[in-house]
């Protein structure tokens, strides 16, 4: 059985209405979310853990879903109960640059990017750190390391200008990456498993013949920027904040 004329267009009018709240109830979500995740972005003390959040989640402002308001309040939370925490930098003998760099691998479910992690330390704490999703889609693991390796070097050789005007450096800097493939930016015999990674990623490997910087690889249980690119377990999220000097 058909609807009459008169149905139709009830629903017509329902459906419209129906939108339209729909639609004053995304912006008032959105509008909410901005100003909520604007607030700590203001902090001149944030931390490199809160900058991560805050930054995923900043992905979602065109259209936020309600379980963001939510996640925002953890952030807040997080804050509320690390008032008295701060990185505490010592006096060394030795001035040393630990750099540090990882990837994840299409860590973002809906653009399927990486997201790179970089920490820079001095006198044993952290001076510079960057959580950043990759402005392109990494096709292997391989691809997701050397951009993050690559955002890495230019942070490395800007601190070490910078340093030159300030305090003697030494030895050279240190990139410690925690995979092989990152490894593979230094030596061009591997061009089978480099091949199709666009060649203004092997910045890097320019840096490296020019002397700039170094790269080693260590053990992923000593790789500082884990904790920068995905979630991890609450009791060695405390051992690496330890080890950056966040007390």
């Amino acid at each position: 059985m058909t609807d009459s004329p008169q149905q139709q267009i009830r629903k017509i009018w329902k459906n419209f209405w129906t939108r339209i709240w729909k639609l004053r109830q995304q912006g008032k979500n959105q509008r909410r979310l901005r100003s909520l995740i604007a607030k700590p972005s203001e902090l001149s003390c944030t931390s490199c853990l809160e900058l991560g959040g805050i930054g995923f989640l900043s992905r979602t402002l065109e259209n936020p879903p309600k379980e963001n308001i939510a996640q925002v309040k953890r952030v807040f939370r997080y804050i509320s109960g690390t008032i008295n925490v701060g990185i505490v930098y010592r006096k060394q003998k030795k001035g040393i640059l630990e750099c540090y760099s990882d990837a994840d691998f299409g860590g973002c479910t809906k653009t399927g990017r990486s997201t790179s992690g970089i920490i820079i330390m001095f006198a044993s704490g952290a001076i510079s750190w960057k959580i950043q999703r990759q402005a392109m889609v990494a096709i292997s693991t391989t691809e997701a390391e050397i951009v993050a390796a690559n955002e890495a070097a230019k942070e490395i050789i800007w601190l070490k200008r910078l340093f030159q005007e300030i305090d003697r450096l030494d030895r050279a800097p240190i990139l410690q990456v925690d995979n092989t493939a990152a490894m593979l930016a230094q030596n061009p015999e591997f061009h089978r498993w480099t091949k199709h990674i666009a060649n203004k990623h092997f910045f890097i490997r320019e840096r490296i013949a020019e002397g700039e910087f170094g790269i080693e690889q260590i053990p992923t249980e000593e790789q500082l920027a884990d904790m920068m690119t995905k979630p991890i377990l609450n009791t060695r999220l405390r051992i690496l904040c330890n080890k950056i000097g966040l007390f």
